[in-house]
């Protein structure tokens, strides 16, 4: 459980009463008409947060950043939720119809194009993220829904019938959409049942993803260059198994998941 000052101001501390160099504390109260340091290259004020337990009265206790301020104002609901990460989730969801439209009309080396860029802003959004300290809830839900979105509607794409190229088996496409489905349903039992709603994805489940965008990544390279068209068989079966595999796995990975909080409730 933690206290948070959100009116506090973050001072630059210098060494003494046991802290690192560059550690953030409070000042002392005859010089908190200071002018606060300005520490980072965003320009940012952040909200001070101390565990609960540690001793007030020392001004030389050190603090830790809890929340940012960008440009030294105080953050808001939206800017909560507007981070440059989020921004970023939505901008991969806006590339869908992209995708879409550019496969329809036959422009495979667009829908590549765009597809890579898609791929990115997966590895980016949580990259900013973790570099910016700016997890959010919505991003938890955002991201993981952006990548649903993204391949269930490459794989139904690409697997319709078409007369320019062999599209993706249609067993393929309905087993990866079958462990989603299965996966994002359990998902809803479990918080309806028991009111659990941490989950997080599994390596595996990391890995299915990875393997669903290269294969994508593949496919269109071959259509669009016409070479190695003979490897698509294995990367197809690769892909059902990782799905197969990882499905299976998430059972457990839930089970766990709910068992460590049911133990630290």
């Amino acid at each position: 459980m933690a206290t948070v000052w959100p009116d506090a101001i973050v001072y630059q501390s210098g060494t003494g009463h046991g802290r690192a160099p560059g550690a953030f504390s409070m000042p002392p109260r005859d010089h908190r008409h200071r002018a606060p340091v300005w520490f980072t290259p965003r320009s940012a004020v952040a909200v001070l947060e101390k565990t609960e337990g540690e001793e007030t009265a020392d001004p030389g206790v050190t603090w830790r950043a809890a929340h940012w301020w960008p440009g030294g104002r105080r953050s808001t609901p939206m800017t909560r939720l507007l981070t440059l990460a989020n921004i970023v989730t939505l901008v991969r969801m806006a590339l869908i119809p992209v995708f879409v439209s550019s496969v329809f009309y036959q422009q495979l080396p667009t829908a590549l194009i765009v597809w890579v860029i898609a791929g990115l802003t997966d590895l980016l959004d949580g990259l900013l993220a973790r570099l910016l300290d700016q997890p959010t809830a919505l991003g938890t839900i955002l991201d993981p829904m952006a990548d649903k979105l993204l391949l269930v509607t490459a794989f139904v794409v690409l697997s319709m019938p078409r007369p320019d190229f062999h599209p993706i088996p249609f067993w393929l496409t309905t087993v990866v959409i079958s462990r989603d489905v299965f996966i994002v349903v359990g998902a809803i039992l479990i918080f309806i049942t028991t009111g659990f709603r941490q989950f997080r994805p599994s390596m595996l489940g990391k890995l299915n993803t990875l393997v669903q965008l290269g294969l994508i990544t593949v496919f269109l390279a071959t259509r669009i260059f016409h070479r190695y068209t003979e490897y698509l068989p294995a990367l197809y079966y690769l892909t059902f198994a990782i799905a197969i595999l990882s499905g299976i796995h998430y059972i457990f990975h839930a089970t766990r998941l709910l068992n460590e909080h049911n133990i630290h409730a």
